[in-house]
């Protein structure tokens, strides 16, 4: 799926990060018993992003996108592209 990591960790939080516009994962650990860091849990704020195993709300789709590189199949997109965009 685009902007989610090729792999996501079952240790860590399962929000879904901005990740410079590439999307990732919440770096930090899950609070025990549940799927989201303290943070994320607070007022349900991984709703921004979605949970990374998940949709991303359409709002925050619609930013990814135009935020992402063009040409690029992915944000998350394993080859470089030059300074130049050539």
């Amino acid at each position: 799926q685009r902007f989610t990591p090729a792999q996501i960790s079952q240790e860590l939080c399962f929000a879904r990060t901005w990740s410079a516009g590439a999307g990732g994962q919440c770096s930090k650990r899950a609070v025990p018993g549940r799927d989201f860091c303290t943070q994320h849990s607070s007022n349900d704020n991984w709703k921004v992003h979605g949970r990374v195993d998940g949709p991303i709300p359409e709002k925050k789709l619609r930013e990814f996108e135009r935020n992402s590189k063009p040409g690029s199949s992915d944000a998350a997109a394993t080859s470089p592209v030059s300074k130049n965009g050539k």
